[in-house]
């Protein structure tokens, strides 16, 4: 070894004799802020992309899911309304089916004998042309379900987005809505229904889309009072904090969180829908006489109520039960929905 290598070597020795351990380690320590201020966002970046990755995931849907369905289906059988009112849609839905099917095959089951009473050949009787009432029923299921869920149908595209704008943007927008839903409901549904079919002309098509219109202002209501609740959440105001865009807000968070009521009162509105339908066939609105439509049986057989009453109570009767059905299940998916009553 030189001498030039040896008094190097002594200096190194020296200058790691002046600088111990714990200096070392406070030097290093040191270096690490002027690494963190090179990019002062970093920490914060980071946890906004963690923020970021859990935001990004879906918010806890009300509705029962697969794993939950099964659980579901056994408060729904222990919750007896709902349990009747399913019975008695699924009831009217497979009469519904039968009807689908006389009306594909044309068949009428006719009696030489008009105003026959009920009996096995024909259970619900026969009306002025010896027509089966029971096949009658069936075939009006279809006409009545069918207009009666686009109606609802109409009235949910109509009226929840309306409700969801007015609901999360505020300020005018809700103003003007809300002035207009309020003039809406101040009519009579029915008289609304009628003055639009009036104007529009008469047919089971015009019918349809009234009873629609006259029901958005419902949903608009109701998913505009579910909106002003979802919108305060903490989960809608991170997604605010983190940039995002209103519209990503109202489909992925706040809308998917309205499913719930909106079911409710698309089940409970298709039984409204039902009764609505029926009242202004039976003022002649439906504009086909021959359409076997429940309301307009009952138009149609009304003056031989006293001496044949079967003509009118078939009818009459399947209206009360399908409403009535639809009014039992539709409460009790509110009940078995809303989680104050899953946790009684």
């Amino acid at each position: 070894m030189s001498g030039d290598e040896q008094r190097q070597g002594e200096a190194q020795g020296a200058q790691n004799a002046s600088n111990p351990p714990n200096a070392r380690d406070a030097e290093g320590a040191s270096a690490t802020p002027s690494a963190t201020a090179a990019d002062p966002g970093g920490p914060l970046r980071a946890r906004q992309i963690e923020a970021q990755g859990l935001a990004d995931e879906p918010p806890e849907a009300p509705l029962p899911t697969r794993r939950g369905l099964r659980p579901f289906v056994r408060r729904l059988v222990k919750h007896r309304p709902a349990f009747v009112g399913l019975c008695l849609v699924l009831l009217f839905v497979g009469a519904a089916a039968l009807g689908l099917v006389f009306e594909i095959q044309d068949v009428r089951h006719a009696s030489p004998e008009p105003f026959h009473p009920p009996s096995l050949e024909h259970p619900f009787g026969t009306d002025t042309q010896g027509h089966d009432m029971f096949v009658l029923v069936c075939r009006g299921a279809v006409a009545s379900l069918l207009v009666a869920t686009l109606a609802v149908l109409i009235a949910v595209f109509i009226g929840v987005p309306l409700g969801v704008v007015a609901g999360y943007f505020g300020g005018w927008i809700d103003l003007v809505l809300g002035r207009i839903i309020d003039v809406m409901m101040t009519f009579p549904s029915l008289v609304l229904a009628l003055t639009i079919v009036m104007l529009t002309g008469q047919s089971l098509k015009n019918i349809t889309i009234a009873v629609g219109v006259v029901g958005a202002p419902l949903f608009a209501r109701q998913v505009r009072a579910s909106v002003l609740v979802i919108r305060s959440q903490d989960y809608v105001t991170a997604a605010r904090a983190l940039g995002f865009r209103r519209i990503r807000i109202l489909f992925g968070a706040v809308l998917p969180n309205c499913l719930t009521p909106i079911l409710v009162l698309a089940t409970l509105g298709i039984g409204t829908a039902i009764l609505d339908v029926a009242g202004l066939s039976f003022l002649g609105l439906s504009g086909d006489p021959s359409l076997p439509e429940w309301g307009l049986m009952l138009q149609l057989n009304q003056n031989d109520f006293a001496q044949y009453p079967w003509v009118v109570l078939a009818p009459g009767i399947a209206i009360f039960l399908t409403v009535l059905g639809f009014n039992l299940f539709g409460d009790g998916l509110r009940d078995l929905l809303d989680p104050q009553g899953r946790r009684r």
